[in-house]
Parts: C-alpha cells; sequence; structure tokens
C-alpha cells in the first residue's frame, strides 16, 4: 500500500491529517497536512517507513476530536498451550540491585529555535516561564515572542518572521515535542522551515545576588600638641 483516501470526515474542519504506529499517546507520529471540508475526498501518498507495514491514519478536527484506524495490523495469535514446568529454587546470597531509570524530561528548561521565513533567519532561546498560560507550561524570549499553549496547539505567539508563522499540532500534555514543528504563509519561491532542540528541566536555577562589601573607613584619633 502507497496512498490512503480520506472520503468522508465529520467534525469542525479544518482537519489535522497525522501518520501513526499506532492510535495511543504515545505512538510515533508524522504530520502529514492540514486539510479542510472541501478537500475532502482527500489522497496522500504514505511515507517510506510505513509502506509495506501496519501504520495508522489520525484525523484532528478544531476542536480536538480524534479518529483513529489502524491498517494492516493482523489479528493476535493463539499461544500454544505450554507444559507447565516446576522451577528448581536456588538461594544466593547476593541481592541484585535494581536498576533506576529516568524518563523524559516533561518541562524542559530552554528551547532553542532556529527560523527561516521569507528570505530572513533567525535565533532565538526561550525559557521556562514560572507563569502558566492556558493551564500549561510557556516559554520566553526577550524578542522573539512565546511558545505556548493557544487552545488548539503549540505555537510561538507574538512572533512571525517575515509573515511566517510557527506552530506545533502535535497533542502533548506539558510540553511541545521538537520533531513535528510546522509553518505558515510561505509565499512562492522562498525557502521556510524551523527548528527546536531543548535543554534542561524545569524552571532555570536562580541567578545568586553578590552583595557589595561596604568601604571601610578610617578612625582619626585628635593628637594634642603642647605649646612652646
Amino acid at each position: 500500500m502507497t496512498n490512503v483516501s480520506i472520503n468522508t470526515a465529520t467534525g469542525t474542519s479544518p482537519f489535522q491529517i497525522w501518520l501513526s504506529n499506532g492510535c495511543g499517546a504515545n505512538a510515533t507520529q508524522t504530520y502529514v497536512g492540514q486539510i479542510t471540508s472541501a478537500d475532502i475526498p482527500y489522497t496522500f501518498n504514505i511515507t517510506q517507513q510505513y509502506q509495506n507495514s501496519p501504520f495508522c491514519v489520525k484525523v484532528i478536527d478544531s476542536d480536538n476530536c480524534e479518529v483513529c484506524d489502524c491498517f494492516g495490523f493482523g489479528p493476535s495469535p493463539t499461544p500454544d498451550a505450554t507444559p507447565t514446568v516446576t522451577p528448581t529454587v536456588t538461594v544466593s546470597p547476593t541481592q541484585t540491585p535494581t536498576p533506576t531509570t529516568s524518563g523524559v524530561c516533561p518541562t524542559p528548561t530552554y528551547y532553542y529555535g532556529s527560523f527561516t521565513g521569507n528570505g530572513f533567519t533567525s535565533s532565538a532561546t526561550y525559557t521556562l516561564s514560572a507563569t502558566l498560560y492556558n493551564g500549561r507550561a510557556q516559554w520566553v524570549s526577550p524578542s522573539n515572542g512565546t511558545i505556548r499553549w493557544d487552545g488548539i496547539r503549540w505555537s510561538v505567539s507574538q512572533y512571525n518572521l517575515g509573515g511566517t508563522t510557527y506552530y506545533n499540532p502535535n497533542m502533548t500534555l506539558d510540553s511541545p515535542d521538537t520533531i513535528n514543528w510546522v509553518f505558515q504563509g510561505c509565499a512562492n519561491g522562498f525557502v521556510c522551515s524551523v527548528l527546536f532542540t531543548t535543554s534542561g528541566c524545569g524552571l532555570p536555577s536562580p541567578t545568586p545576588t553578590q552583595t557589595a562589601t561596604p568601604p571601610v573607613t578610617p578612625t582619626l584619633t585628635p593628637t594634642k600638641t603642647s605649646p612652646i
């Protein structure tokens, strides 16, 4: 299978189309594009990584209502009956420590953005703010706007480069990922792109305040002089 056709879609237009390896919240997703009701029926080619392998198609409308259909996933085979073997218990005096795993940080401290739009380029550092926006974290840059949740998607608010806007339609809860950023408003004949990386975890450490040492004022002791 190399292409998929969407013949009907109910909900609020426009619709975001995704390819994924499952319908769960932790599935790996690839953004296909945005369509409206006028574009249906809509046919698109699936990417190389999903050709000749099982895949799912997600359709998400503007109200965040999601429909997910999967293709190529066969029924789970019925396991053969295995005779029960009584294990031999071996007592070992050595205790094996349990490894501790650390997950992905839900709120990175910094987002580093590299933007290209309609003949312009720009770079910016966004720092995690202690103030939430729409109930979610936000990252602020002094001159390049704010990364925040606008109620439908993550976006770079109050900033555009040559008329280009940047957003991330992935429905992650705590912070946007770095691989699903897209753009709108790119003029014909121009190259537009956006790349994000992150570092740190949680709010930045406060910068210690240096206390100035007051100058020492010498004490003068008067000297009595006897007349000659």
